[in-house]
């Protein structure tokens, strides 16, 4: 139910994705009439709201408090310790998408490169349950997007 739920709602550029996947959620529980257990139908919304920020949500519920939680935000975030031509293949998909709804190329790579900054110089894991190497090739791969937008800024 999560993973159905979380994007249903995904509009480029919107920042309440999350939480309009959340209430589309309850809503669903509320049209059930009671047929969904109430604490399944807030775990799936915990989870659905933490997918707005991973590593926020991660201290907020550490590993052994909130297994769940933690194994559906390792696969939300699994594409980027990907191989790094999958990972080309999905930061084009997010460019194609997103460099039209910011305003173009220049705009999407200033924005992509300063979340990428921030992300690869946190300390804080993205990843709880997949391990060191999928937090290297997670860190590998959005560095190597990050020089390829600077080369392509500074052409």
């Amino acid at each position: 139910l999560c993973a159905w739920f979380h994007d249903a709602i995904y509009v480029p550029g919107l920042d309440n994705n999350e939480k309009a996947s959340q209430q589309l959620w309850i809503s669903f529980c509320e049209d059930a009439a009671g047929r969904i257990d109430p604490e399944l139908r807030d775990d799936v919304s915990t989870i659905i709201l933490a997918t707005e920020n991973h590593v926020s949500s991660r201290t907020a519920y550490p590993k052994g408090q909130y297994p769940t939680l933690n194994a559906f935000l390792d696969l939300d975030l699994l594409v980027l310790a990907s191989p790094a031509t999958r990972y080309q293949e999905y930061a084009d998909g997010i460019r194609h998408e997103y460099e039209p709804v910011v305003g173009g190329p220049s705009v999407f790579a200033e924005q992509r490169s300063k979340f990428l900054s921030s992300v690869c110089s946190g300390d804080k894991a993205m990843f709880a349950l997949c391990g060191p190497d999928a937090e290297t090739r997670a860190r590998n791969n959005m560095e190597m997007e990050f020089k390829l937008l600077q080369q392509q800024a500074s052409h």
